[in-house]
C-alpha cells in the first residue's frame, strides 16, 4: 500500500505540469500558467518569495477559523481555505527545500497531535489522515492529457456527492484539527494547490513505520501550481458498483494513466474508512489499526 502511495507522489507531481517546463525547487524558474476548463485563476498572485513572509496567526484554532467562515460561500476550496494575514497568492513564485520542508511539518504536526487511540469504532488518524490524501487525489482526477487542462489546481466543489466529508478535514475541523490550521502559516507565499501535494506527501511520510526507509517526495516535487478559485462542469468519479470497466474509464481512457498509476491513485482510499453518511459505505478497507 505505501508503495501505492509514493507513486500516487509522483503522479501529482508530474501530471501537474504538462504545459509547463519543469523546474525544481533549487532551480525555480518561470512557469506558464495552467489553463483549466471552466476554472478561475489567472496572474493575480501577488509575486513574494517563499520564507518571505511569517504568519501572525499561525496558531489559530481550527475552532476560531471555522467561525470565522460561518457566513462565507462554501463551494471551493478557496472559498474556506482564506488567509488572514493577506491576499493569499494563488501560484508558488519561489520555493527551496526549506521551505518545503516548513510546509510539510506544518501538517506533520496536525496529524501527530490527534488521538493515537485506534479501535474498530475511532481511528482519528487514520480518518484525518485518509481525508487530507482524498482531497488531494479528487483535486486531481479532471486532469486531462489531451487537452493539458485540469490536474492538481487545489479546487474541487463541494457541491458534488463524491466530495462530501473532505470540507471536515480542510476548514470544519475534524477531531478539533483542520489543514487550513497549517495553511494559515504558509498562505502569503505558497499556492493552496501546492499546499495539499505537499500536505498529502506530508501526511503519507507521517504514516510510514518508524523503521522504514523514508520516501524522497522532496526531489521529485515540483512548485508552481496555480490555484482555481472555482471549478465547475467537472467529470464523474468512478462509479465504485461498476468495478473495473469504470477504473478504466477514467483512469485508464479519460486521463490516460497506466493500470499502475490507476492503482496508485486509488491508493487515496486505502487510509481510514468509509462512512455511509459521505459515500453510501461503511466500514474499514483492513483493520483499523493498518487503516493509517
Amino acid at each position: 500500500m505505501i508503495g501505492h502511495l509514493a507513486v500516487l507522489s509522483l503522479l501529482l507531481s508530474a501530471h501537474a505540469f504538462t504545459t509547463q517546463t519543469k523546474t525544481s525547487m533549487e532551480s525555480p524558474g518561470p512557469y506558464e500558467h495552467r489553463r483549466s476548463r471552466n476554472r478561475g485563476g489567472g496572474d493575480g498572485a501577488a509575486k513574494t518569495d517563499a520564507g518571505s513572509h511569517a504568519h501572525p496567526l499561525a496558531n489559530t484554532t481550527s475552532e476560531s477559523l471555522r467561525q470565522l467562515h460561518s457566513q462565507s460561500p462554501k463551494r471551493f476550496p478557496s472559498d474556506v481555505m482564506t488567509c488572514i494575514a493577506g491576499k493569499p497568492v494563488l501560484k508558488t513564485r519561489s520555493m527551496d527545500t526549506k521551505k518545503y520542508d516548513a510546509v510539510s511539518a506544518s501538517v506533520a504536526k496536525l496529524y501527530h497531535r490527534l488521538p493515537k487511540h485506534c479501535n474498530s469504532t475511532s481511528c482519528p488518524q487514520a480518518d484525518w489522515a485518509g481525508c487530507v490524501l482524498r482531497m488531494s487525489g479528487h483535486d486531481f482526477m479532471d486532469f486531462d492529457p489531451i487537452q493539458s487542462l485540469g490536474g492538481s489546481d487545489g479546487c474541487i466543489d463541494f457541491d458534488d456527492a463524491d466530495n462530501k466529508g473532505l470540507d471536515k478535514c480542510l476548514y470544519m475541523g475534524e477531531f478539533h484539527t483542520s489543514l487550513l490550521e497549517a495553511y494559515q502559516e504558509h498562505c502569503l507565499d505558497v499556492s493552496l494547490a501546492d499546499f495539499f501535494v505537499i500536505g498529502a506527501e506530508a501526511i503519507m511520510s507521517a504514516m510510514r513505520p518508524a523503521n522504514t526507509t523514508s520516501i524522497d517526495f522532496i526531489s521529485q516535487f515540483r512548485f508552481g501550481r496555480v490555484t482555481a478559485p472555482s471549478c465547475t462542469n467537472l467529470p464523474a468519479l468512478p462509479d465504485a458498483e461498476r468495478g473495473c470497466g469504470a477504473v478504466k474509464q477514467t483512469f485508464v481512457n479519460q486521463m490516460g494513466l497506466t493500470w499502475r498509476d490507476s492503482a496508485a491513485l486509488m491508493g487515496v482510499h486505502s487510509i481510514g474508512r468509509a462512512q455511509k453518511n459521505n459515500s453510501g459505505y461503511n466500514g474499514w478497507g483492513r483493520d483499523p489499526e493498518n487503516s493509517r
